[in-house]
């Protein structure tokens, strides 16, 4: 008896009384996926006999590689992975003006570029609390962000909180 399984990307074994395994993806699919071995199961199974599963490490297939640090590491560091697809995250303060097609030059096989250094995760940080907010305190954020003038913003956040009770006691 054995037991194969599908879809998790991830191979895993499954206690059960039968040889179970989730075979995984045979290819990194996504950078979350990056420092995972890939495998295929070979199961031998023969009547009257138990079946013996043999796992196999797949050695081919580009690898992928995450790479974060200031512009200048980066296209030290990713010389060193010239068979991997890389996903780059430049730290810098100040990146290189045109940073991300320079990238691509030097690193041909860098297919994602991304900045992030501390004024963006200032922003992404401020948008976090920001989610922290009830509904009518966001919208109110958002009328006073946009300019809305003291009267007209009384009268819509008046009409919010009127069709927002409706709504949370399914009124309507």
């Amino acid at each position: 008896n054995y037991i194969a399984l599908g879809h998790i990307h991830q191979p895993q074994e499954i206690i059960h009384n039968a040889p179970t395994h989730y075979a995984g993806s045979i290819l990194q699919l996504s950078f979350a996926e990056r420092e995972q071995e890939k495998y295929v199961y070979i199961a031998d199974c023969s009547i009257n006999r138990a079946t013996n599963v043999d796992r196999k490490i797949l050695q081919q297939g580009i690898k992928l590689k995450q790479l974060e640090s200031t512009y200048q590491d980066i296209i030290i560091e990713g010389k060193k992975y010239p068979n991997h697809y890389l996903k780059i995250i430049i730290t810098d303060e100040t990146p290189p003006k045109d940073f991300r097609s320079s990238i691509e030059s030097i690193l041909p096989n860098a297919i994602d570029v991304r900045l992030n250094n501390q004024s963006i995760q200032k922003i992404k940080n401020k948008n976090i609390n920001s989610k922290q907010l009830t509904e009518k305190e966001l919208y109110q954020e958002y009328l006073q962000k946009t300019g809305t003038s003291k009267d007209l913003m009384n009268k819509k956040i008046n009409l919010f909180n009127e069709l927002f009770e409706k709504v949370e006691t399914n009124e309507t």
